[in-house]
């Protein structure tokens, strides 16, 4: 039974709010009332009505089952890559083989509380209640609704700032995209020059580049705003090679592999980029700078590092905002280690 509760909002004329959960646990509001009295008799009215408990299917499923068919049905309607669904397997697998949760009525509140204590990891739990989810509403299986409203608490522990990327290897990627095509070599280029967000740059048009005047016009961005920015000689040079003669509404860079621009889909962009930056250009890399947003950060940091108003690096970011930037102006260990050294001897 999904739970309906009364909450108060002190800055509205309508003071109190009927809260509900949906059956997939999201939180809705179905209406707000100037007294807390009428609040609670509508929400006696919709509890009545969400009374119905949820019919279950007679046969419960084993984990495995549950996990093979949510990966071939989130395949199908393109909400998982390959590599994604190579990550969730290997994610749920180890919870089960951990808890022994042989079916997925052996999947308790209870049992779920002593995962989490063990496995602190929010990725992982978010990705097992997606699974839960799936088996309760599509496969009918027996979960309970308490498990699936479980919160992953954040880890107390203080993170370590990890190292940046060093600049021989932001050498070798660029030496990797470089033989990868015309269309790799800009696209590295731009990420280790200006540290945006990969998604915009797999949006921009070949009409966004202005050659004769070295600018760009980003239409496409997190923060939603549009704006232009200078590029360098270097940056100009590469995009001239891929610019030419080739239609104002085309997308500018194409997929190395197939020739064509990168397939735009609400999910599945961000992963496809980024699991062909690991396959080809950070092949080989220590663990921690394999994946595309290394480049990125060590971009921003360097931009950080050099002196240049924030208002101007958000311009090449496309940070919404310069408190954003202030993660960049912590010390990593390999700056620390150079000032350390640079320390008189004692």
């Amino acid at each position: 039974m999904s739970s309906v509760w009364v909450e108060k909002k002190p800055s509205a004329k309508k003071k109190w709010m009927l809260r509900y959960r949906d059956e997939l646990g999201k939180k809705r509001t179905a209406e707000s009332f100037a007294s807390k009295t009428q609040a609670q008799m509508e929400a006696n009215v919709l509890r009545q009505k969400m009374q119905l408990q949820p019919k279950y299917a007679t046969d419960i499923m084993s984990m495995v089952a549950v996990i093979e068919s949510y990966i071939k049905n989130r395949k199908a309607s393109g909400h998982l890559s390959d590599g994604q669904a190579c990550s969730t397997r290997d994610t749920v697998n180890l919870a089960v083989n951990r808890m022994g949760w042989d079916l997925v009525s052996d999947v308790t509140p209870a049992s779920i509380d002593q995962w989490q204590a063990t496995y602190k990891t929010i990725g992982a739990w978010r990705v097992l209640r997606s699974v839960l989810r799936y088996a309760r509403i599509e496969l009918e299986q027996p979960v309970s609704e308490k498990a699936l409203f479980r919160k992953q608490k954040r880890s107390g522990t203080a993170r370590i700032e990890p190292d940046l990327m060093s600049d021989d290897l932001v050498d070798e990627a660029l030496c990797n995209a470089r033989t990868q095509g015309p269309h790799a070599e800009a696209l590295i280029h731009w990420l280790a020059t200006y540290g945006c967000r990969p998604i915009t740059l797999l949006h921009m048009q070949v009409g966004d580049i202005d050659l004769h005047n070295s600018a760009v016009h980003i239409r496409h961005n997190k923060n939603r705003m549009e704006y232009q920015h200078a590029i360098t000689t270097k940056t100009k040079e590469l995009i001239a090679a891929i610019h030419q003669d080739r239609p104002a509404g085309e997308r500018l860079f194409f997929d190395p592999r197939t020739e064509q621009p990168w397939a735009m889909t609400d999910r599945q962009t961000a992963s496809r980029i980024s699991e062909w930056y690991r396959i080809n250009i950070s092949k080989g890399f220590p663990k921690s700078y394999t994946g595309i947003y290394a480049l990125k950060d060590w971009c921003i940091t360097r931009l950080v590092e050099s002196g240049m108003p924030d208002h101007q690096i958000i311009l090449f970011t496309g940070h919404q905002n310069t408190i954003s930037l202030q993660k960049y102006k912590k010390s990593n260990l390999s700056k620390t280690r150079e000032l350390l050294d640079k320390l008189p001897a004692i």
